[in-house]
């Protein structure tokens, strides 16, 4: 199996890289047009209990700095090539707390259905939830690389996302990562669910697809005050 940018994920460099190219190809540039601004920055948060990754900091003229946060998910190549999801994370950290219930979900191709997602919540251990209720971020931005040249990029407002959470749990199965095929020398499990983004509706009400949409997101008349 493919495993490329598993060995740069969560790199500082390359979430740089990815919100630098993301910013380079996308909206941002028609914000600091429309607002006249002097440029941007990015760094790198190293506070590892924020819910999110990088800070963009945009410059006015007048001296004041705008900080937009920005959470970023890389996701396989191989994956999203092979089935065009990206995978939205429920639960970061869970221990099953009996074996027989583990094997049962392994044998159901370690898939939950909505019918059966109380159950699974009765019979596992919760360490850390996941991004859907703890993330920080204003932006939430998923990297999809598609070949050595080209990748997507799908940008959601997080308080949006975070209103979906129930729809999802409706709606899709959940997916419980089997991290051993992984070669992840983890004990704690993690699950997420899998959603196309360009078919699915309520997902597609989050994103930021265009100007307005980002500064509905940030509430940017309220930061330029």
């Amino acid at each position: 199996m493919e495993r490329d940018l598993f060995e740069t994920y969560g790199s500082p460099a390359f979430e740089i890289r990815i919100v630098a190219k993301w910013i380079e190809n996308y909206i941002f540039d028609e914000i600091i047009k429309s607002y006249d601004l002097t440029g941007y920055r990015i760094y790198k948060n190293l506070n590892f209990h924020a819910g999110y990754d990088v800070e963009v900091v945009f410059e006015t003229k007048d001296g004041k700095a705008i900080t937009i946060k920005i959470e970023v998910k890389t996701e396989e190549h191989y994956w999203y090539s092979k089935t065009k999801n990206i995978g939205l994370d429920y639960i970061s950290a869970f221990k099953f707390r009996d074996k027989a219930y583990k094997n049962k979900i392994k044998n159901q191709g370690n898939w939950v259905s909505p019918e059966e997602l109380n159950e699974f919540k009765q019979n596992i251990t919760v360490k850390r939830n996941g991004k859907l209720y703890t993330c920080d971020a204003d932006i939430q931005l998923f990297y999809c690389k598609l070949n050595e040249t080209e990748a997507k990029f799908f940008a959601y407002c997080n308080e949006c996302l975070k209103t979906l959470r129930t729809y999802f749990e409706n709606h899709y199965p959940l997916r419980i990562n089997d991290k051993a095929s992984y070669d992840l020398n983890d004990t704690w499990e993690s699950a997420a669910y899998f959603v196309n983004p360009e078919e699915c509706p309520e997902l597609k009400k989050c994103e930021i697809d265009s100007l307005d949409k980002l500064i509905e997101c940030l509430n940017w008349a309220r930061r330029m005050i």
